[in-house]
């Protein structure tokens, strides 16, 4: 199911995921997650990322660090 049929439970099942992702190394899938999460308005934002240890596998990943400055999307 696409986040745009269940804009309200799918995308906290799709950022699960890429946590998963991240915790299995799998960190270029979990960072093409996390854009496309962060690319529409929801549960997760750049601000929620950064302190969040959940992620820290990702951390250092200059593509990780570029999806923390990006502006926040708003309906």
């Amino acid at each position: 199911m696409r986040i745009s049929k269940d804009a309200f439970h799918r995308p906290d099942i799709v950022q699960a995921a890429a946590q998963v992702d991240a915790l299995i190394g799998e960190k270029k899938r979990a960072l093409q997650i996390v854009q496309e999460l962060l690319a529409h308005p929801g549960p997760l934002t750049p601000e929620l990322l950064k302190p969040d240890p959940t992620w820290d596998f990702l951390r250092d990943e200059p593509e990780f660090q570029k999806l923390l400055t990006r502006p926040v999307t708003v309906a």
